[in-house]
């Protein structure tokens, strides 16, 4: 590989903590679930496992307060958060 080929390529570094069996990335981007649920079986609750899995700082919003393993739900959305991506778990209800 030539060395000016080395621009065209981005990366990203990806860690694995074998302690706590979660990855670290050096790209990652706080994240909003909005429709965060406490219930396991929604997909709002799998995704802020999955994203903290995988080393995303996650801010959870929901219906009622409570907590997905680390994470706080809140139920208003925070005003002075630097918020890269926001994923919905939302029903037409809400």
């Amino acid at each position: 590989m030539v060395e000016e080929d080395v621009n065209f390529f981005s990366f990203e570094i990806v860690c694995l903590n074998y302690n706590t069996n979660t990855y670290k990335s050096s790209t990652m981007k706080k994240t909003m679930v909005l429709g965060a649920s406490q219930k396991p079986e929604r997909y709002s609750n799998k995704a802020v496992r999955k994203l903290k899995l995988y080393g995303h700082e996650v801010v959870a919003i929901g219906k009622r307060k409570g907590f997905i393993g680390d994470v706080t739900i809140e139920d208003e959305v925070p005003a002075d958060k630097d918020i890269h991506t926001i994923t919905m778990y939302l029903n037409a209800n809400n």
